[in-house]
């Protein structure tokens, strides 16, 4: 019986490390989609958002034309389940260093939705994705 309480230490260390694991996890995801709505207007032009690292990547196409979007991740919150594809995750975005907006995947019993606010010059313009497709990765 002099064991029980070491064990039961042992057991609650463990338990809460592993919360802590997964709490900290990063999700990457790809996600694709033909159709973005920005200004009440709906345009069709192809994306793929990609999220790695501390990375997020748009890259739109558009008659032939490729651009390409880079923006650095400076931090994350919400929590996001896989499995159902429930939850909300909000990525605050910058480039070059400079804050610039956020990034939210937004997964709830209606679908997902995708929506990148960024500040140009003081206004801040959304750009709402219909998506296609979501892929993650760990």
């Amino acid at each position: 019986m002099r064991h029980l309480p070491k064990l039961t230490i042992i057991l609650v260390l463990m338990i809460y490390s592993g919360r802590l694991q997964a709490q900290a996890s990063q999700v990457y995801f790809t996600l694709e989609s033909t159709n973005v709505s920005f200004s009440g207007q709906s345009l069709n032009i192809a994306s793929a958002i990609v999220l790695q690292g501390s990375g997020l990547r748009w890259t739109q196409e558009n008659d032939g034309t490729v651009n390409i979007t880079d923006f650095q991740v400076t931090g994350t919150s919400g929590e996001w389940d896989q499995a159902s594809f429930m939850g909300a995750l909000t990525h605050t975005i910058a480039m070059d260093g400079d804050h610039l907006g956020t990034f939210v995947l937004e997964g709830t019993t209606n679908g997902v939705t995708a929506i990148l606010s960024v500040d140009v010059d003081g206004a801040v313009a959304h750009y709402t994705f219909s998506i296609n497709s979501i892929n993650f990765q760990q």
